[in-house]
């Protein structure tokens, strides 16, 4: 829910259209934007078609680097700007908007999205632009164009899912296949570093994408299953080994003197190595690509 401090100053209102407002003739709206733990407003206006590089240049000469545009769809752009400044500017900043897009005859947009069928509904979408996530983009449809889509998608996701067993099988081995740097350099020269780990879940990730796998949480925890066991199997292989070397038992050898804080700091800056890939392959999981939900 949009706090009243965001729609009041631009007189927004809700509706089966969402949370609008209307500045200089051309309705624009408000969006909630979740990135990572901290959220957003975003106010702009859905354009009714992409823009070029030329245009983008020159919406920024009037915008500044606060602009944002945001491919949504094929079909057109996204415009405006995150409400983390003050309002009064904002508003100031977005009516200079209007009024360049006025100028380069570019309208919001007012029809259907799938096709040239008539409109009869406004539709929740929700969208990812980059690390962004957009929620509360209602568009105009069709009903019976959008039910013809829905089946669609679901045809496609019981599809990726009748595939979850064969993409994480992949992703097994392409978690394996990510060892194998860290591997060679610890088995022929006793090198570890945590960078050496990256390609683990990363390798994993990519094999599970390929693979078409469906977008669910239960791939993302195994990948980091993998991922983790793999790299603390091969840290306490390499002192196990070591300590064969010594003819001492693993706890034998983490009682010498300097042992244990080495031990411990390979641990942690590798497992943080780790962590780091495994978020980035969760973003590239459940946000890879520019991806509408219904």
């Amino acid at each position: 829910m949009i706090a009243d401090k965001f729609t009041q100053p631009f007189g927004a209102e809700t509706s089966d259209k969402g949370v609008t407002f209307v500045l200089n003739d051309y309705e624009g709206v408000m969006l909630e934007v979740k990135y990572s733990f901290v959220n957003y407003v975003f106010a702009g206006f859905i354009l009714e078609r992409t823009l070029t590089r030329q245009e983008i240049g020159e919406l920024a000469s009037v915008a500044g680097m606060r602009l944002q545009v945001l491919s949504t769809y094929k079909e057109f752009n996204l415009v405006g700007l995150m409400l983390n400044m003050k309002l009064d500017m904002a508003k100031s900043i977005l009516e200079k908007i209007v009024e360049k897009l006025k100028t380069m005859n570019i309208n919001v947009l007012t029809n259907n999205i799938f096709s040239d069928k008539e409109k009869d509904a406004y539709f929740d979408f929700l969208f990812n632009f980059n690390q962004f996530k957009f929620k509360g983009l209602k568009l105009p449809v069709n009903k019976e164009d959008l039910e013809k889509r829905m089946k669609y998608n679901e045809a496609v996701e019981k599809e990726k899912e009748s595939n979850f067993t064969h993409a994480i099988v992949l992703a097994f081995v392409g978690s394996v296949l990510g060892a194998i740097p860290a591997f060679l350099a610890l088995f022929m020269g006793g090198f570890m570093h945590f960078l050496l780990y990256l390609p683990i879940p990363i390798v994993s990730v990519f094999l599970y994408k390929r693979a078409k796998g469906p977008s669910k949480p239960l791939a993302t925890i195994l990948v980091s299953v993998f991922t983790l066991v793999i790299v603390v199997g091969m840290i306490l292989f390499a002192y196990s080994s070591l300590a064969l070397y010594e003819n001492m038992t693993l706890s034998q050898l983490l009682n010498q003197e300097g042992i244990m804080a080495e031990f411990v700091s390979n641990m942690l800056f590798s497992l943080l190595g780790a962590c780091f890939a495994i978020y980035a392959s969760f973003r590239y999981i459940n946000l890879s690509g520019n991806k509408e939900s219904i």
